[in-house]
């Protein structure tokens, strides 16, 4: 009996991030095997490939760099991810760096919502990755991630909808320095 229904889905997402580099995630995810890792785990795995960035024009007050790239694989992750949920399956994002979670982690709130369940958030990270455009030093997405999932203000536009906003008291940060 099987596990139940993995999608595999890649987010070759770096524009978030200060340097570049984290778009090779999924390709070297799926050089290592990881949809046979888990079919040998009993699940049922297709890979759905990767999402391609919508066409954005936005500017957000404050500091961002590469807001338009950021939010257009916000949105396709976002519209991929409720596509999988309501599929039936359990995606499993392949990336990039942390600004994926815009789209990633709202897509799974939004399903948890309407299942009348709250999300709660693991993030394993260095960093609480909490700022907004108008208090980052650095203008990078990748740390702005949880602030936006979380409902914060500053972020109008990312999405083109209203989200599920994780409450900040569901959300675990691990391994802060």
């Amino acid at each position: 009996m099987g596990k139940g229904s993995i999608a595999l889905i890649g987010a070759p997402v770096d524009g978030g991030a200060g340097m570049s580099g984290c778009i090779m995630g999924p390709a070297a995810l799926r050089v290592a095997n990881i949809g046979g890792a888990l079919q040998d785990l009993g699940f049922t795995v297709e890979d759905w490939g990767d999402v391609t960035p919508q066409d954005v024009k936005l500017e957000l007050d404050g500091a961002t760099h590469h807001e338009n790239e950021v939010a257009g694989f916000a949105r396709s992750l976002y519209e991929t991810g409720v596509k999988a949920f309501s599929a039936g399956f359990l995606p499993i994002f392949l990336g990039g760096d942390h600004s994926l979670s815009m789209g990633t982690v709202t897509a799974a709130a939004r399903h948890a919502a309407a299942k009348g369940k709250k999300l709660h958030v693991l993030w394993l990270d260095a960093h609480p990755d909490f700022n907004r455009p108008d208090t980052s030093h650095s203008g990078n997405m990748h740390g702005m991630s949880a602030a936006f999932f979380c409902g914060e203000p500053g972020f109008d536009g990312i999405l083109e909808q209203p989200i599920d906003p994780v409450d900040p008291r569901d959300f675990h940060v691990f391994g802060v320095r």
